[in-house]
């Protein structure tokens, strides 16, 4: 997922992925450890739900038009090996959510392979497999729309109409990650295709700031901040109603243009960042297999803690997990290296490196040899000289007999 394939990464792309990759992490965290949580990390938890999966989207758009809606021709064949691995990583997530986590019998476990049943905490993977699915299908149509900031509005319109449509009427579970069902947790695109639209037409322009993008999302982000202040509670998150997907149009904006700025800058803090970004997937299916093994086998039991430990104690695991992520990370990228060495083509070309000092070593020192052996054969030849071996072993035979 999120993992694009280009000639040359952007750096401020790779470095927002890390970022929300992070945040989604720690979310994660916050969910499954619920010790005596004081207000900032319940604030945190929402603050993350709120903008996490539309920062994903965003990211997904922008990684599209670079790695896709750049072609001539659309890669097909690339955005189905791209949807392939997020499926692979939804199942492996989701089993180990229903076998690890919450115990359930194998022959339950079965019904993940035909999305009837959708695991809690790998859904969002589901969403973007289909994703993939609408990207390979109309490829084509998004290319031309990214290409024409009217089209992207009209787009991002309707994507937010769909948040009127009577999603709770649906019983088929195949469609929650399409269009939502009811109050199933889930992550349906076309209500957040929107995000996925403004990634990709702000990548095709290679706009960083612009001061009509800024106050739209804004506008968004104030109108939700109305309700929440009219009503006194959250919008619906499943399936989302527009103020739920107009809450993180302004922070979304902001990480892509922190990122931006950030890639410029070379410390600690951002390649780490870069590092996560380029491993989005690994990371998130690892983290999530942690915690849940974690949980369901007592490694860690924190839920007594009190209160003044409590944040300590939330930043000390998100630590520990994205420390596991970076060594997986690392262990990737040398097996990677080693598979391109002994891969078609690329063995004889890192043998020759290694052996070709060594073996003109050997040809300077025969030649050497060579060379010596003629010169002391040359000097016999001139003087009549015999070498003193020959002569003793000459004398010896003469005495024997």
């Amino acid at each position: 997922m999120l993992e694009h394939q280009t000639s040359r990464r952007d750096v401020g792309l790779d470095l927002m992925k890390g970022l929300v990759t992070i945040l989604m992490i720690v979310g994660h965290v916050f969910q499954f450890y619920k010790i005596n949580r004081p207000g900032l990390v319940v604030f945190g938890e929402y603050y993350i739900n709120l903008t996490t999966f539309s920062a994903f989207m965003f990211c997904f758009g922008y990684a599209c038009s670079l790695a896709y809606f750049s072609h001539k021709s659309l890669p097909r064949t690339r955005i189905l090996g791209g949807g392939l691995k997020v499926l692979g990583a939804f199942y492996i997530s989701a089993f180990g959510v229903d076998l690890i986590f919450f115990g359930k019998p194998f022959s339950t476990v079965l019904n993940i392979f035909w999305f009837s049943r959708i695991s809690d905490y790998s859904e969002f993977l589901l969403s973007f497999a289909y994703l993939y699915a609408l990207v390979w299908l109309w490829g084509r149509v998004f290319k031309k729309m990214v290409g024409n900031g009217y089209l992207v509005l009209l787009g991002v319109v309707c994507s937010l109409a769909f948040t009127y449509g009577p999603w709770d009427k649906i019983e088929l579970m195949q469609l929650s990650p399409l269009v939502g069902r009811g109050r199933t947790a889930a992550f349906p695109i076309m209500q957040y295709l929107s995000y996925f639209l403004v990634g990709a037409f702000l990548a095709h322009r290679k706009i960083v700031f612009d001061i009509r993008v800024l106050a739209l999302s804004l506008l968004g982000t104030l109108y939700f901040a109305h309700f929440v202040q009219t009503h006194h509670h959250l919008p619906q998150r499943f399936p989302p109603d527009i103020y739920w997907i107009l809450a993180a149009y302004f922070p979304v904006y902001l990480y892509y243009g922190l990122a931006q700025k950030l890639a410029k800058v070379k410390n600690i803090f951002t390649n780490f960042c870069a590092l996560i970004g380029r491993h989005t997937l690994l990371c998130l299916v690892a983290s999530n297999l942690g915690i849940f093994a974690s949980r369901r086998w007592g490694l860690i039991n924190i839920n007594q803690v009190s209160f003044p430990c409590a944040i300590g104690w939330y930043i000390f695991l998100s630590v520990i997990i994205l420390g596991i992520c970076h060594w997986l990370i690392k262990l990737r990228e040398r097996w990677h290296h080693s598979e391109r060495i002994f891969s078609q083509g690329a063995l004889w070309p890192q043998l020759q490196s290694y052996l070709n000092p060594g073996l003109a070593g050997a040809w300077k020192l025969g030649q050497s040899v060579i060379r010596k052996l003629k010169r002391r054969k040359k000097m016999v030849g001139d003087t009549g000289l015999e070498p003193v071996t020959s002569a003793m072993s000459r004398q010896r035979s003469n005495q024997l007999s």
